[in-house]
Formats: C-alpha cells, structure tokens, sequence
C-alpha cells in the first residue's frame, strides 16, 4: 500500500468512525431528552412543556401556555439533536418553570428523586452496561 493510498484509506475510515460516532451519541442525545421529558410530574404540563435542550450554552425561556403543545418540547429538541453536531459540544437540560429547581431535588411527592439527575444516571448506567 502506498504512503497516498494509507492516507486516502485512513481519511475514509476516520470519516466513517465519526459518523458512526456522531449518530450513536444522537441516539443517546434523543433517549435522554425523551427520559427527562417522562420523567417529569405533570399536574398541567407546564413544567414538562418548558424543558429546553441547548447545545454550549445553559438558557430558557418560561412560557406559560406550553401546556397547549403536548410533546413540543421534545419535538423541538429532537430538530436540534437531528440538526446539530453532537460530538465536542456541551448540552444543557433548561427549564425556566419557576418551580422546577426545587421538583428537581425533592419538592415533588410524584418524583422525589427529581428528573434530569435520575435521567442522566440511568443513561450512564446503560451505556456502561453497552446497552445504548
């Protein structure tokens, strides 16, 4: 094999392995926003509807009427996974639901355990276990 066609062989392979990885990590990307989103209570669905997912930086906005859109925010962070480069970033679970810090560590007699915590222990667990 000459030094030309290692190089072409190895720019190929290193472009499939990125790939690969890319879309491995999405697919945890998505099980993971779509387990924080049931894991959270529901009383009217405020606090279930304003979880954002951003990528490198923390942010939401609260919108009160989100109720009205059962399954938007996981619809809108599934665009941004699907749109997004997943691998190298930093990604941010948001909510900016003025109760939802303290459903998080406790307040919930639903889900004491809290949500995004549990969500993320849970998913290092499987990938641990190489179930996802």
């Amino acid at each position: 094999m000459t030094s030309n066609n290692f190089r072409s062989a190895f720019a190929q392979f290193s472009k499939v392995a990125k790939t690969k990885g890319e879309n491995h990590n999405r697919r945890i990307m998505l099980y993971l926003n779509a387990r924080v989103n049931l894991m959270t209570p529901v009383r009217e669905g405020v606090l279930r509807e304003n979880w954002e997912l951003h990528p490198d930086y923390p942010g939401a906005d609260f919108l009160p009427d989100r109720k009205n859109d059962p399954g938007g925010s996981v619809r809108k962070a599934a665009a941004i996974i699907a749109s997004e480069q997943i691998n190298g970033r930093r990604w941010f679970f948001s909510n900016s639901t003025p109760y939802a810090f303290p459903i998080e560590f406790g307040y919930s007699t639903q889900r004491p355990e809290g949500m995004v915590r549990v969500s993320v222990e849970h998913v290092a667990n499987l990938i641990k276990r190489k179930l996802l």
